[in-house]
């Protein structure tokens, strides 16, 4: 799986999505990617910022409260958006409670391009890893003990 044309794919989705409902402000558009065939498959679109942003800045190096932060302070910009946009690979798991010095909100951006946070309350903890590539995320998860199936 070609990772860049995969996100591009996403891009395009959720572009057509905004066109056609005339969407402004924030929207929070969930996919499902089918390994199998390939392919994306919108599941849920919401008016709210998500609580999978952390999802985003994994895979866009963009953290989308930061943006609406920017945006209601008068210095958001659109087109210099896509200039600061990176291209990484990213999965998110929810692990229940996961034992970490990593579990507090001092880790709450990624540290680079093959890196990883836990957000989440008590019990209903997420991890998302950020990888230069699939294979990067899934081994991050082998060595954080997370199986993917």
């Amino acid at each position: 799986m070609d990772n860049n044309l995969n996100n591009e794919e996403i891009r395009k989705i959720a572009i057509k999505i905004a066109d056609t409902l005339n969407l402004e402000g924030t929207a929070d558009i969930d996919l499902i990617f089918d390994m199998k065939t390939g392919k994306n498959y919108v599941i849920e679109i919401n008016a709210r910022p998500s609580g999978t942003r952390y999802i985003t800045g994994a895979a866009t190096n963009v953290y989308i409260m930061q943006e609406l932060v920017k945006m209601v302070s008068g210095v958001w910009d659109p087109s210099k958006l896509r200039d600061r946009m990176k291209n990484y690979s990213s999965i998110e798991v929810p692990v229940g409670s996961y034992s970490s010095s990593k579990n507090n909100y001092n880790f709450r951006e990624f540290s680079g391009e093959n890196s990883w946070i836990i957000h989440g309350p008590e019990n209903h903890e997420r991890i998302t890893i950020r990888g230069d590539s699939m294979a990067h995320a899934v081994k991050t998860a082998k060595d954080l003990k997370i199986f993917l199936e």
